[in-house]
């Protein structure tokens, strides 16, 4: 199977699932930004660390383990735009961030854990 190379987006997050009653998660959850790489789509954007990304193009965010992010990031194609509701500090603000090339420095990183995830 060969390992796709899709549009760059430029930031490195964790999922952190919704809780609900008695500690189940619920279908949905959110993304908290850790990083935003310099000169990406998303710095050039506006998103920031500690963002938390809550849907993607209108759609609540459910990425319940590592298969299903790297199939959905997989799905990103170079010049496509990608909306994304966020709260910073309680507000709601949206953002349109488009994919660019993958840098060569990412090319290896994402081909590891494209790996980890399909072996």
């Amino acid at each position: 199977m060969s390992i796709p190379h899709p549009g760059w987006l430029g930031f490195v997050f964790s999922y952190k699932p919704e809780r609900g009653p008695a500690g189940k998660s619920k279908d949905h959850g959110f993304l908290i930004i850790h990083n935003v790489l310099k000169g990406s789509p998303a710095a050039k954007a506006g998103l920031r660390v500690n963002d938390l990304v809550t849907e993607i193009d209108g759609l609540p965010v459910y990425l319940p383990d590592a298969k299903h992010v790297v199939a959905f990031f997989s799905r990103v194609k170079v010049g496509e735009t990608m909306g994304l509701t966020v709260n910073r500090s309680g507000k709601t603000l949206q953002y349109t961030l488009k994919a660019a090339p993958m840098p060569p420095s990412h090319v290896k990183g994402w081909e590891a854990l494209w790996r980890s995830v399909h072996g």
